[in-house]
């Protein structure tokens, strides 16, 4: 796993991601943005004699089941223990991977989520993790929380693999050698729809296949007369 101090670590895991809480949590309710448009609506039934006062814990209640997003940092002890259901971003959803798998080179994963690959290994390892908590304390059915999670894992690793090792990496390595000629075509539309470790990847690709073409110009070239003189005097 990436170090504690890393910091795409700490950027991959700034991703928003959905949650719902499992029970009430008290002294909470700041953490929906429509917390205190439901507070509203209750004040004006009471007021109109429609119905009692719901609002408990003097309306600092977050309620089971609402739906919150908040960073995954923030979130992990809690997806860990089981407080709360997590839904995956839409960037590692069905849709996206459907877009993957039809045409991966056209996904601009860049501007989506920069640190995409890092960012769904931390997800991947939060649910495994959440999933192996799980299974001490319910049941092993296919149905229960554990197996879900477990589920999730692992479709969610199986697109990240599938979606790094390619075509679009396949299509990284060609670029790297478009990128040593200037007569080539631009490489700059490519790169920008890259995440950051897809362009780690190309840099050093870059980085190598010049390395390859210098010691092809020059690396075998003969040593001269004067060269082995010189060599033979010192």
């Amino acid at each position: 796993m990436p170090s504690y101090y890393d910091i795409d670590t700490i950027l991959a895991e700034e991703e928003l991601i959905q949650i719902r809480p499992s029970f009430p949590f008290s002294h909470l309710s700041h953490l929906d943005p429509e917390s205190s448009n439901r507070k509203r609506r209750r004040v004006d039934k009471e007021n109109v004699g429609n119905s009692r006062t719901s609002i408990r814990g003097g309306g600092h209640v977050l309620e089971e089941g609402t739906k919150i997003k908040m960073p995954m940092w923030a979130v992990d002890r809690w997806v860990v223990l089981g407080f709360v259901r997590v839904t995956l971003p839409g960037i590692y959803g069905s849709k996206m991977k459907e877009r993957l798998l039809a045409d991966p080179v056209s996904v601009d994963l860049g501007s989506k989520n920069s640190h995409y690959f890092l960012t769904g290994l931390l997800l991947t390892s939060l649910l495994q993790r959440a999933s192996q908590i799980a299974k001490r304390h319910r049941s092993r059915s296919a149905s229960s929380p554990a197996s879900q999670l477990s589920n999730l894992a692992q479709s969610l690793q199986l697109s990240l693999l599938t979606t790094m090792m390619g075509e679009r990496l396949r299509r990284n390595f060609d670029w790297t050698l478009s990128a040593l000629d200037a007569m080539e075509d631009d490489a700059s539309g490519h790169v920008e729809k890259l995440s950051f470790l897809e362009k780690r990847m190309f840099e050093r690709g870059v980085e190598s296949s010049g390395a390859v073409v210098r010691w092809r110009d020059g690396g075998c070239g003969r040593i001269g007369g004067k060269g082995v003189m010189k060599g033979m005097a010192a």
